[in-house]
């Protein structure tokens, strides 16, 4: 073996220009896995982290699963009206039937950490003359800490006092930026009928999502079921699981069980999923492209050294090398290019993606700012591309090692084969 090792070695420097290309070839998709997928991965994780951090994993919600039939057929056999021309959506399905019984049986079954109601709805957040439309969020701050950990977002006042108020307002750090609002400051909530609440600012916060943190007001249960005219009602269940990779089978179960429609984080943000899903199809397929290209230079410089080397190897054959020798010296020489070519890409591949992450770039995304661009450093994808590589490189030379294992001395000296 030792001998096989060497007259690789040795071959592979005689034709170290060709070696050299294969080698480059292989260097250049190694690289180009790592980086773009150390980048892809930066975004992804960046992406859920701050989904299964600032919004629930699992979400009762307030549609029914089955619908209410139409207004004449349930006053079927009572002469109410003979048509109705135009029946309005009844608004008392806005609503979730029986929170508090709904709520402790989510809150018990096993593997479900926390549970938290709450009521949403649109309003106006007013302050010296100026107005915001926001998104206002009643909740119980105790309970829906347990599910959001709302505590660790607040930039500035106190959770404590929040929790412990009626009538405390959070906001979002946009949105107190827009309206000049400090805490302590005194605001008014204007509900979709008119209703008017005062609300002492007692904090903001910050889940460094735009979106959010633009237009997000929160306020106790109580207070948000006042201004937005809903007493007494919860639209909305947040719930927390030990397993937020198994939020799907959580809302599936939760849906049977109340009979009301259940959102896993997955199928809330399906649609980026889906773009991920797409974009890694789309990268496998080019780093493969580079890859089998790389492949292909391997091929043309084994291929080159069966033509070239056909008397060394008929020398080799009558000397006592067996096949298995020759088809394990081209096989070597395949894998060592390949090996080569992935220390190097691995090496560029890991300093790109350094010199990436310094790149200054103000984001502004649906999931989150970033100062630089972010990327995920993942080890197992120099494995992944050393043992991509590999493959690559043996599939590469099997048929010129197959090629060159069949040469018998006796036909090259009778110059069958040249």
């Amino acid at each position: 073996m030792r001998v096989v090792a060497f007259l690789a070695l040795r071959q592979l420097w005689e034709r170290r220009v060709l070696s050299l290309i294969a080698i480059l070839a292989v260097t250049l998709g190694v690289t180009t896995l790592i980086a773009m997928r150390g980048i892809q991965l930066g975004y992804r994780n960046k992406f859920l982290q701050t989904i299964t951090r600032v919004t629930p994993q699992v979400a009762i919600t307030d549609k029914e699963l089955t619908t209410e039939p139409p207004l004449l057929a349930r006053h079927l056999g009572d002469f109410v009206a003979a048509h109705v021309a135009h029946e309005a959506k009844d608004d008392r399905q806005s609503r979730i039937k029986r929170p508090t019984e709904i709520l402790h049986a989510a809150r018990s079954l096993e593997g479900v950490r926390a549970a938290a109601p709450s009521v949403s709805g649109s309003a106006l957040l007013t302050y010296a003359g100026q107005e915001l439309p926001c998104e206002l969020r009643g909740i119980e701050p105790l309970a829906q800490d347990d599910v959001t950990a709302i505590r660790d977002y607040i930039v500035d006042g106190t959770w404590t006092e929040f929790a412990q108020s009626r009538d405390g307002v959070l906001l979002g750090t946009g949105a107190a930026q827009k309206l000049g609002v400090k805490v302590g400051d005194t605001v008014v909530l204007v509900g979709p009928r008119s209703v008017r609440a005062l609300g002492k600012v007692m904090g903001t916060f910050s889940f460094a999502v735009q979106s959010i943190d633009d237009s997000r007001v929160m306020v106790p249960l109580k207070m948000g079921q006042t201004v937005l005219s809903r007493p007494d009602i919860v639209s909305r269940i947040e719930v927390r699981i030990d397993d937020a990779e198994t939020a799907n089978i959580y809302a599936e179960r939760m849906q049977r069980l109340f009979g009301i429609e259940v959102e896993s984080w997955q199928k809330a943000n399906a649609s980026f999923l889906g773009v991920f899903a797409v974009q890694d199809i789309v990268t496998a397929f080019i780093i493969a492209s580079i890859l089998v290209v790389g492949g292909f230079g391997i091929l043309a410089v084994q291929i080159m050294m069966v033509l070239q080397k056909t008397r060394d190897v008929a020398l080799l054959r009558a000397t006592g090398f067996r096949r298995g020798d020759i088809l394990g010296l081209f096989l070597l020489q395949g894998a060592i290019v390949a090996l080569i070519g992935a220390a190097i890409g691995s090496f560029f591949g890991h300093e790109l993606l350094t010199a990436v992450s310094h790149i200054t770039l103000k984001t502004n995304t649906a999931y989150g700012t970033a100062d630089t661009m972010l990327v995920d450093d993942d080890p197992r994808m120099y494995l992944y591309g050393a043992l991509f590589a590999l493959v690559i490189g043996l599939l590469a030379s099997a048929i010129p090692a197959v090629r060159g294992s069949r040469i018998e001395p006796v036909d090259v000296l009778r110059g069958m084969v040249t």
